[in-house]
Order: structure tokens, then C-alpha cells, then sequence
């Protein structure tokens, strides 16, 4: 039994263009009161030339004589409601916008809104992957600034690909002569080998804000799930060969499209830009703010899913030695920018050939005031640069500036270690 309990109402807010129409069809509540509320509506009006993902569909419910957005749905971001032409249904999560699980009689509304974002000035880039190798990959820009866990749903680590702006700007990289960090076990030991040095990154670029899902990887590459993949868990197991510079990038940046025009130039992230939207603007070994002292726990709020770390969450099917494995993808917090399992869970490639950082001209220091900009590694090598650590990794490999390294050539069991994310820098 459902109880309809809501008058209908509805607008087209339009910018430049008024035929485009949305009409609510049916609000429904579910019996038991549970408090989702089923929305039926229809999209009509919307040209042939036009880009369907350039409209954006909100709804507001006003009951008690209060008028709130609808912010929560069970499927979808509220920043990402289907628009094109045609019947939908969403399920809005009354609980999760504050109401009680039976919401007392009130009127819903409906709003159209045509917004053109762009590379160079939205917050998100949202990747349809749903056809599968046979393409195309619509993509909508987001405007809107929200936090990333309103993507935090199965919809966006299966057959979407979200991918967050990061501005351009400059940053500490690297760690300083006197940070300490410690081995898996916790034995405090001094870095070698690595330095700070002060980086300009002059372009903005995008960052997944997830690792890359085994199901996203399937859809993109066309391979079918391993015995030991989840659709949800990161995609591990790629060496250096099967990981760039062709399918997974290629395939990507040929099916992406908007407004009928290529989206090109995905790519793995430089250690630069990683490390960047790793730290978060933190100076500290580790990007919620913290320096290790031996006595913090390691807790999914302040760290990720490494061998050190107490708290249990949902794992693939491949078990560390801990009783661990991979974790699903974003269940353990976020950083301070909303970029999920930076710590942990899977290394995850750059495209950087690994060296010492380059030193800085004679009698100078990279700082504020001599910068090293876009640094991108050296042309060639035979190792290539991995970061965040991974599920079976110790304290010392999720520091936010632990570079790891791994030769181009290896066909390593330990590849069930390494992952990636997908990047895309603006030019």
C-alpha cells in the first residue's frame, strides 16, 4: 500500500530558451513510511541540437509552510537528476534532508534550470559510461559547489565517473630534513632520499574523485570482472604496460562528449598534481592534519585503509594477511578537498618516470620565491612513480609525500597492490 500525500506543482526556470519543459507526474510515498518519496516526472521540449546534460533538474517541497530543496536521493546526486526528454523516476530520502520518515502533507515543486558549464568553470565533470565500449560517454559539466559525497552512491563508482576540479595554485611538495615518519610497524625511522620543494601547478585540472572501479574499468576497457574483482572495489592488478598510455585513457578521452564535441585528454595524474589534491593544503605527513607521534589510532575518520588501520568496513574478495583486502571505494573519509582513499587501498600510478626530484639552479632553493613549475618527471626511465600506499602498506607508505616506485617491465604478483584514478588537466 503507498499513501499519496502531496500536491504537484511545477516550473521551468530557463535561461535563454523556453520550450523545454518539466511536468511532475506523481509524488508517492512508500508504505511502510520509510521515508523515501517516489518522484515520477517528464522532460519534454528539449532539441535534437541541444545537450540534454546542460539542463538540470531540482525539485522543493514545502510543508508546514516551509519551502526546502530536496537535497538527497537514493540513486542519484541532487546535482545530477535525468534530464533528458522522457519519463523518470527518482526516489527522494526525506530522512537524509532532515524530515521525519512520514512527511506531513505539502506540495512539491519542479524546476528546470538550463546552466552551460565548461572546463575551465564548473566544480564537476560527470562521465556517463553506461554504453559500454560502444560509446559515446556523455558528460555534464557541474557548476554547482557541493560537497563530493553527494557522488558517494554505487551509481557514481559503477557506470559514472566523477572527476573534481582542483585550481590552479602551488604548494609544498615532498618532505622536509627533519620529518620523520615510521616503518609498517611502527618503528620511527628518518626519510632519506626526498626533499621539499615548493611547486607551481599553472593549470587547473580535474582529479577522480574515487579510485578507478573494476566496473568502470570493464565499461571503458571492455574487459570482463576478474574472479577476484568487485564492481565497487578499485580495479587492481595492472601493471605498467596495461595501464597507460592506451586503453583505459585512449578509450576514455575518444567516447567523452558534450555539446557533440570530443572531450579529450584524460591521463594519469602527474606526482605533482597527486600529491596537490592528496595534502589538501595540510603541511603534515599525513593529509588530515596530523604528524605520526606513535600514538594515534588508525581510524577510517582520520587515515584509510592500510595494515595499521582498527576499523572493519565492506572488502573485495581479495583478503590481505590482516583479514583485510581492498576496500569498496569510498567508505573511509574523505580529505579535506573530498578526494576518497588517497591513503591506501590500492597505490596508484603516475605518469612520472621515477628520479630524484630535480635539484634547483646553483645557490638556490625551490621556495616561494623560485617555485618549480609543473614538474612532470624526466622524459624517460625504466621505473615508474606510484603513491598513497596500498591495504597491506604501514604507516610510512601513506604519507602524503612517500613516493614509491615500481620498474616499467614488472610482471610482479605484487601488482594486486596498484591501481589508479583517472586525471585531466586544462589547458
Amino acid at each position: 500500500m503507498k499513501r499519496l500525500i502531496f500536491s504537484i506543482s511545477c516550473c521551468a526556470a530557463m535561461v535563454a530558451c523556453s520550450a523545454p519543459q518539466i511536468v511532475i507526474d506523481r509524488v508517492q510515498q512508500r508504505y511502510p513510511w520509510n521515508g523515501y518519496v517516489d518522484i515520477d516526472y517528464t522532460v519534454s521540449g528539449i532539441e535534437a541540437t541541444d545537450d540534454a546534460n546542460d539542463y538540470f533538474v531540482s525539485f522543493s517541497v514545502t510543508t508546514g509552510g516551509v519551502t526546502a530543496v530536496c537535497s538527497n536521493f537514493l540513486t542519484y546526486a541532487g546535482c545530477d537528476l535525468p534530464s533528458a526528454n522522457g519519463s523518470h523516476r527518482v526516489t527522494w530520502n526525506t530522512v537524509a534532508d532532515g524530515y521525519a520518515a512520514l512527511v506531513p502533507d505539502g506540495s512539491v515543486k519542479a524546476s528546470l534550470t538550463y546552466d552551460i558549464g565548461t572546463l575551465s568553470d564548473s566544480t564537476y565533470m560527470v562521465v556517463d559510461l553506461s554504453a559500454g565500449t560502444a560509446g559515446p560517454y556523455p558528460v555534464r559539466f557541474i557548476r554547482t559547489d557541493m560537497p563530493t559525497s553527494v557522488f558517494n552512491k554505487d551509481l557514481y563508482k559503477t557506470s559514472r565517473l566523477v572527476l573534481k576540479r582542483v585550481p590552479a595554485g602551488s604548494f609544498w611538495m615532498g618532505v622536509g630534513t627533519t620529518e620523520w615518519t615510521v616503518d609498517r610497524y611502527g618503528n620511527i625511522t628518518e626519510w632519506s632520499g626526498v626533499s621539499r620543494q615548493y611547486v607551481q601547478l599553472t593549470e587547473d585540472y580535474y582529479l577522480a574523485i574515487f579510485e578507478t572501479t573494476a566496473q568502470q574499468y570493464k565499461l571503458i576497457v571492455g574487459t570482463s570482472l576478474a574472479t577476484k574483482d568487485s564492481a565497487t572495489a578499485p580495479k587492481f592488478g595492472l601493471f605498467w604496460n596495461e595501464t597507460v598510455p592506451d586503453q583505459p585513457f585512449n578509450n576514455l578521452s575518444t567516447r567523452a562528449t558534450c555539446r557533440g564535441r570530443q572531450v579529450s585528454g584524460f591521463s594519469l595524474p602527474t606526482e605533482a598534481q597527486w600529491e596537490c589534491a592528496c595534502r589538501a593544503g595540510a603541511l603534515t605527513t599525513y593529509y588530515n592534519g596530523k604528524n605520526y607521534t606513535g600514538q594515534q589510532a588508525a581510524d577510517k575518520t582520520m587515515y584509510g585503509n592500510f595494515c595499521m588501520c582498527t576499523d572493519t568496513g565492506t572488502y573485495g574478495p581479495t583478503v590481505s594477511k590482516n583479514g583485510q583486502g581492498h576496500a569498496l571505494v569510498g567508505q573511509f573519509a574523505p580529505n579535506a578537498w573530498g578526494f576518497y582513499d588517497m591513503a591506501g587501498n590500492v597505490a596508484e600510478w603516475c605518469s612520472d618516470w621515477y628520479a630524484a626530484y630535480p635539484a634547483p639552479p646553483e645557490g638556490m632553493a625551490w621556495d616561494e620565491t623560485n617555485p618549480l613549475v609543473n614538474p612532470t618527471g624526466p622524459e624517460t626511465g625504466t621505473i615508474h612513480c606510484l603513491r598513497g600506499g596500498c591495504f597491506d602498506g604501514g604507516w610510512n607508505v601513506i604519507a602524503s609525500g612517500k613516493r614509491q616506485a615500481v620498474p616499467s617491465t614488472t610482471t610482479s604478483n605484487n601488482a594486486y597492490r596498484n591501481g589508479f584514478r583517472y586525471a585531466l588537466t586544462v589547458k
